[in-house]
């Protein structure tokens, strides 16, 4: 890597000795499954980082800065866990939102380091001692972003993203997968707010498709032998699915102005498909309420794709969908039922009947009666 103000970034930071001691040595001693030892190594790391003055006028805005020295620390000793596929749980100051906080705490020079080697893999170079390959890339993401340079960003996030799923750290691919997906989100609005509904529609369609890569990931994180963190991670999968849902329902509105009918047949498919994989996922937590409302969504949004591809006259995919809303609104029923919510069980199984026997008046009545019990908000049961 080049030098900066004649001096070299590469080497800088790759030869520091922690009281006497290589870096390396402290960490292979650290057990990450004992908090006591995490502590001694955070300490010592930390502090000697905080000597270093020459480190932190080169890389932190207004030079030394606890929290950055912290931060920094915190995501050397995650990089050492994920290398051996051990718990970061007791690391102190290490969150998910770590990253982002770095980008926020570097000098201009310090971001200048980090940008030398995008897009190029020369990023291997930077702060080697401090950062993994795929949290470089991941910083680099916010920097862009931050920088205004949406598109590089999202090419930056997703890199880091791969590369934290080739190292099965799913948690963290999630983390990264989301920004990528509200960015998406973001963008489409602006886009809407100019009018111009085809990039509406790819945005919307990019930030769904990359909802399902955040849900399949959390999916991949449940372990088994961790109920709070199994738990969580179906949190936050079912949570994606649904934001996918919603964001292919963005999509086909874009669509509909666009007069793209079968592009938005197809897309209420996926819609009714990650509301339903929503609806497994509620199931599978033992949470039948919720399980209930995304499978009545996923009926919707099956039921509307039959009624297109009808119009479309593509009669074999208007009967697929009209089985798989039939079978969505019966499960949200059952799942009604489950939840001891009696009437909003008895509605939702009248919805199917209509659907079943092609009634739409009937069918249309019952969609508002469910939708009406189901936006009732009093906290009893109905």
């Amino acid at each position: 890597m080049s030098d900066v103000h004649g001096v070299s970034c590469s080497s800088k930071f790759t030869s520091m000795k922690y009281q006497g001691e290589n870096i390396e040595d402290v960490l292979d001693r650290t057990d990450f499954n004992d908090k006591d030892s995490i502590l001694v190594a955070y300490d010592i790391i930390t502090s000697n980082l905080e000597e270093s003055d020459q480190f932190c006028a080169f890389v932190i805005d207004g030079g030394r800065n606890e929290k950055a020295l912290k931060t920094l620390t915190a995501l050397k000793l995650r990089m050492r866990a994920g290398d051996l596929n051990q718990s970061t749980a007791f690391i102190p100051n290490y969150s998910k939102d770590s990253l982002n906080e770095l980008a926020n705490l570097l000098s201009p020079l310090g971001e200048e380091m980090l940008l030398e080697g995008y897009p190029d893999e020369s990023l291997e170079d930077i702060m080697p001692n401090y950062l993994a390959r795929e949290d470089r890339w991941a910083l680099t993401g916010y920097v862009l972003l931050k920088r205004h340079r949406t598109e590089d960003a999202m090419k930056a996030f997703l890199r880091a993203g791969l590369a934290y799923e080739a190292k099965a750290h799913y948690d963290l691919a999630g983390v990264i997968y989301t920004k990528v997906s509200y960015t998406h989100w973001t963008i489409a609005e602006a886009y809407k707010g100019a009018n111009d509904d085809e990039n509406v529609a790819n945005h919307f369609l990019a930030s769904a498709r990359t909802f399902l890569k955040v849900a399949q990931c959390y999916i991949s994180h449940v372990s088994n032998d961790n109920p709070a963190n199994d738990v969580r991670s179906y949190r936050f999968a079912s949570e994606a699915y649904e934001r996918s849902g919603a964001a292919y329902w963005n999509t086909i509105k874009a669509y509909d102005k666009l007069n793209q009918s079968r592009r938005a047949a197809m897309t209420l498919m996926s819609a009714g498909d990650s509301f339903r994989d929503a609806a497994g996922i509620f199931t599978r937590a033992n949470n039948a309420l919720e399980a209930g409302k995304d499978w009545f969504k996923s009926g919707l949004a099956y039921s509307e794709a039959a009624a297109r591809f009808k119009r479309l006259s593509e009669y074999d995919a208007a009967k697929r969908n009209c089985s798989r809303a039939l079978d969505a609104f019966a499960r949200s029923g059952d799942a009604y039922k489950l939840a001891e919510r009696p009437r909003s069980a008895a509605k939702l199984y009248l919805l199917a009947a209509a659907f079943i026997n092609g009634n739409n008046e009937a069918f249309k009545c019952a969609l508002v009666a469910v939708g009406n019990e189901l936006s009732d908000d009093a906290g009893g049961k109905v």
